[in-house]
């Protein structure tokens, strides 16, 4: 039997392949132009949080025994904003138990949006019968729309009609997950939140905090240090400014900052209302 030629799922990934690319090898050996680096999807925990730009997969669901925690392997590595591209099998009827490697459409958007934390871009047929192509955005609005449940539409709707709404709804997000320990997207949120305040306190503190739980230390004194010029009164924050300096300069590890429910976060990052935040000097 000839060997199967991939160069239209090459060219329909082509496209997508954007900044920092990583591909999970799959079910085929298939080298994409552009890729970075590529990695055995076992090796997926060692990847950093929100570290890629866009991941890259050609069969990648059709050997994973669980296709919704693949999905949400995948989501965890790659940052706000940034691209799955995935070549599946295409099949007339779908798999009768997830990991068989048949898959359709309409099961495949099915699957994402079971995992949460993309919004699709495009799926379709590359090859009727042998192959698809999805293409989805890793979105924070999107991972938290389910457990919103019936009232997340009409969150996310209010979010959608000003940058002060989206501003408020990702600090509000990140520190829920830094809260409920998943320290990759509330860093997301908290960049976002910066990304339109730069000089925000309780956001430079918040992902402070987030680097401080993942003991990323360096990082954490960068944080905390503006948050603690800009706003010299904070108590809590100069506490896990020396808490950072402290496991920054030595070699034994220093536990986290407790609160008092047990909670490993500590003090959540308090919001103040617009005309409490504190102004740069």
């Amino acid at each position: 039997m000839a060997a199967k030629d991939w160069s239209r799922e090459i060219g329909a990934i082509s496209p997508w392949v954007k900044g920092t690319t990583v591909q999970i090898e799959g079910a085929w050996h298939v080298s994409v132009p552009g890729v970075e680096r590529s990695v055995a999807g076992s090796a997926l925990a060692t990847l950093h949080d929100a570290s890629v730009d866009t991941l890259v997969s050609i069969g990648g669901l059709d050997v994973a025994s669980d296709p919704i925690a693949a999905l949400r392997g995948f989501a965890r590595i790659i940052r706000e904003g940034g691209k799955v591209v995935l070549i599946a099998t295409d099949r007339a009827t779908p798999a009768a138990s997830p990991g068989q490697g048949t898959f359709t459409v309409q099961g495949l958007a099915s699957l994402l949006a079971s995992a949460g934390g993309f919004v699709l871009t495009k799926i379709d047929a590359v090859v009727p019968g042998e192959t698809i192509l999805v293409v989805a955005e890793r979105s924070a609005v999107a991972a938290v729309r389910q457990p919103l449940g019936v009232h997340g539409p009409s969150i996310v709707q209010h979010v959608a009609a000003s940058a002060a709404a989206r501003t408020e709804y990702y600090f509000q997000i990140g520190t829920l997950m830094l809260q409920t320990g998943d320290p990759g997207l509330a860093a997301e949120c908290f960049g976002k939140v910066l990304q339109q305040e730069p000089n925000s306190a309780e956001a430079h503190f918040g992902l402070g905090m987030t680097y401080a739980t993942q003991s990323r230390w360096a990082e954490a004194m960068q944080e905390l240090g503006t948050a603690a010029a800009l706003d010299p009164s904070n108590a809590e924050v100069k506490r896990w400014l020396a808490l950072a300096r402290e496991s920054l300069s030595s070699t034994r590890t220093v536990g986290i900052p407790t609160a008092p429910s047990g909670s490993p976060v500590g003090q959540r990052p308090v919001r103040a209302t617009p005309s409490q935040r504190v102004q740069p000097v």
